[in-house]
């Protein structure tokens, strides 16, 4: 072989590995391009995907630091959204104005910078105070300047025109991240407030129940979904209690949860018991020209006496934690969702709540798993219900955590918990001297007492202007000289409210005076007064049907 031949072999043999150690390097660069465009494309919160992308870049930089700075819209500053290897205070309090050190100029000029230098130049924000090499490149949506992307290193660090088109590029994808991110977190925070307006304000205070109510979105989407539950106040002391979930997400889903949710409301409070009242739902929907269906169970309770009739269209069935601890699926009657077929019928089951027992409501968001059969969550809802429950609120936090956990869940879930206490604080008894001075305590025990019923404040006015009126009256006219207490009594029976204020003394004929007017006046307030003449008082009797709050 010639020493021509063996010059060109070699020649050869330098351009064959060269040309390998360029296709290796590039096959590296489209790896760590790959990791970059994962993590960007990712359905994340901002401050989840911002230090997940800060940390793929520094690692494939091997830069000392990183930081994400955004435009603040109030001042037009950089400030930092995200770092990583940078102490927080120090990040936290960063305000870099636009076109003043390395980022400000990049801000300002919209193209990549490298600085590499020996010396600290005194200009140095304190963000970088202690990094001898940067790199920062734009971060721009539409041509505009949205923030810059900034890695350094504390020792000098050649960066590569290749290390800023590898930078440039994860730019222009972390900048389509957060746009989309940004628009992600606007949209859900919509979404949620259209979902929490579909929903109940809050529940009515009730006399003897202790009622509680937990909404959780499901998934990474931004729809709304179709679970929901209401608690509504009916005459005769009685008291519906719903939930239902509406297949589908979305703007159509959270429309039918609204008419249905409107529709209950308007049976049930016509008098529609709840088999007919599924029945009624059901006509509503399938009427709908869109094929839409929802599952819907419905309960009716007698507060006084604590029984309960319901009806179910293919919900998952209630749970009746009993005081003793155990624990009862209402599976005793079961129907189609509601919206499949025109003459669907629901049959009724009913059952009844001892003082001490709790009833739970769920959509099945907290029972379905992927891969998981929906007879295995039951069994772990019903063991995890018969726990203790202390507040209802406390009850609804404990279900959550035993069945979900710290898990985002897959699907909405909704919680409603109704658990009957005694029916003391239905009941009220108080004596007061005979002195004028206990009118405003007797105004403010029964307002106390009134509001912890949940009376709406209009009724409120009524009763303390009439009990008022009846108080001044014992106090008044009993004629002998002996100072007697006099007894203020009331109770709530469903939605009807008796107050009774008793005197001990003798009364005397009134003086002429405005006073007389004052069983007109009560009168006037309330739907009855009677005053009856007992052998050693004088007892007036008060009754009013008053509304009662939600």
């Amino acid at each position: 072989m010639t020493r021509s031949t063996e010059a060109d072999h070699a020649h050869l043999l330098a351009r064959e590995q060269k040309a390998r150690a360029d296709a290796e390097r590039a096959n590296r660069r489209l790896n760590q391009i790959q990791t970059i465009l994962e993590t960007a494309l990712a359905h994340l919160s901002l401050e989840d995907l911002l230090p997940e992308l800060l940390k793929r870049v520094r690692d494939i930089l091997h830069t000392d630091i990183g930081t994400i700075l955004l435009v603040n819209e109030e001042d037009a500053n950089l400030r930092a959204r995200s770092w990583i290897g940078i102490e927080d205070q120090r990040a936290r309090e960063a305000t870099i104005p636009i076109g003043e050190g390395i980022a400000g100029l990049v801000a300002l000029r919209r193209e990549p910078m490298i600085v590499d230098r020996g010396e600290e130049p005194a200009d140095t924000p304190k963000i970088y105070r202690g990094m001898r090499s940067l790199l920062a490149v734009p971060l721009l949506m539409e041509g505009r300047a949205i923030g810059v992307l900034v890695v350094g290193t504390r020792e000098v660090h050649r960066f590569t025109e290749d290390d800023a088109r590898l930078l440039d590029f994860a730019a222009d994808r972390i900048a389509i991240a957060i746009a989309n991110a940004s628009l992600y977190e606007r949209e859900h925070r919509v979404a949620m407030m259209l979902q929490r307006a579909l929903l109940p304000e809050r529940l009515p205070g009730r006399p003897g129940l202790d009622l509680a109510a937990r909404y959780v979105p499901g998934g990474t989407g931004v729809m709304v979904g179709g679970d929901w539950y209401d608690v509504v106040v009916l005459d005769g002391g009685r008291l519906g209690i719903a939930i239902g979930d509406v297949v589908g997400r979305g703007a159509r889903a959270a429309s039918i949860m609204g008419q249905l949710r409107h529709s209950l409301r308007a049976f049930a409070l016509d008098g529609a018991h709840p088999g007919e009242l599924l029945s009624k739902l059901n006509s509503a929907l399938v009427d709908d020209v869109a094929s839409d269906m929802a599952t819907i169970v419905y309960l009716e309770m007698n507060e006084e006496r604590g029984e309960l009739v319901y009806a179910n269209a293919g919900h998952p069935p209630p749970v009746l934690r009993r005081a003793s601890g155990e624990v009862e699926l209402l599976e005793a009657t079961e129907g189609i969702p509601v919206g499949i077929w025109p003459d669907a019928a629901y049959g009724e089951a009913g059952t009844r709540m001892e003082t001490g027992d709790t009833l739970v409501l769920y959509t099945d968001g907290l029972v379905e798993e992927r891969e998981i059969p929906i007879d295995e969550g039951l069994i772990k809802l019903a063991q995890a219900a018969a726990e203790a429950p202390g507040s209802m609120d406390e009850y609804c936090e404990m279900l959550l955590e035993q069945m979900v956990g710290d898990e985002d869940p897959d699907d909405d879930i909704a919680i409603l918990a109704v658990h009957r206490t005694t029916s003391q604080r239905a009941t009220l008894s108080h004596s007061f001297p005979s002195h004028v001075s206990a009118i405003r305590d007797v105004r403010d025990r029964v307002r106390r007492w009134l509001e912890s019923l949940g009376v709406h404040p209009h009724d409120i006015y009524d009763l303390i202007l009439a009990v008022t009126e009846a108080a001044a009256n014992a106090i008044e006219h009993p004629r002998d000289s002996e100072t007697h207490d006099f007894q203020v009594d009331g109770v709530l029976h469903g939605d009807r409210l008796e107050l009774n204020v008793r005197d001990h003394g003798r009364w005397r004929d009134p003086a002429p005076s405005d006073r007389g007017r004052g069983l007109t006046l009560m009168r006037g307030l309330l739907d009855r007064v009677g005053v009856e003449r007992l052998t050693h008082g004088t007892q007036v009797q008060m009754r009013k049907r008053v509304r009662l709050l939600g």
